[in-house]
């Protein structure tokens, strides 16, 4: 009759308690360390796309212009104010046929959308409220494309902003009357984008 003997201990054995902290540490320290860098590059991307919608848009003023004598559309600044006394419409009607809708059927995801409107946790305000998250520069209706008017001084066009962002959304070190820190993105009637901290 054979006998049953206890395996022989192999010496394996588990982490220990100290062992498996020091580990669950570094991996806390490594994340801490990517954290910052992953939110960077997330307002890159976000910044990023905001210039995209804006070179789309100069395009678009672009052909506007081509096929109307050389000539920016007349668009209200702010569509739904009450101080829009001419009843111009939005930039987004006066360009409709330029960005290949209709006028009354805008896609949801339309480069007039800054992914970074938002105010006071309302995502999207100005689009929601005004149809683009845009400030048109009122001047330059129908104006020159070639030297358009900005705070009533003629500037050629590398140097004439036609529309820039509401508020200073992106990156940047500036604080605006409303307390926004960051930049603006400024689309120029040459069809350059450049951000700006003021």
């Amino acid at each position: 009759m054979k006998t049953l003997t206890s395996p022989k201990n192999n010496n394996h054995r588990g982490f220990t308690l100290v062992e498996m902290l020091v580990v669950i540490g570094i991996i806390a320290i490594l994340a801490a360390m990517l954290l910052p860098g992953l939110t960077r590059a997330k307002a890159r991307a976000v910044e990023t796309s905001c210039v995209n919608n804006l070179h789309q848009i100069g395009v678009a003023l672009t052909l506007y212009a081509d096929d109307n004598s050389g000539r920016l559309p007349r668009a209200a600044e702010l569509p739904s104010d009450s101080i829009n006394s001419n009843r111009w419409p939005a930039l987004t009607v006066a360009l409709a046929s330029q960005m290949g809708y209709s006028s009354t059927n805008q896609p949801g995801n339309s480069v007039f959308k800054c992914p970074s409107d938002k105010v006071g946790g309302t995502n999207f305000y100005y689009f929601k409220t005004q149809t683009l998250s845009y400030d048109w520069n009122e001047q330059a209706n129908n104006d020159s494309i070639t030297n358009p008017k900005y705070w009533g001084t003629r500037l050629d066009p590398n140097k004439a902003p036609v529309l820039s962002d509401f508020r200073n959304w992106h990156s940047g070190r500036a604080v605006d009357t409303n307390g926004f820190v960051g930049g603006q993105n400024f689309l120029f009637a040459d069809g350059h984008v450049e951000k700006r901290s003021f």
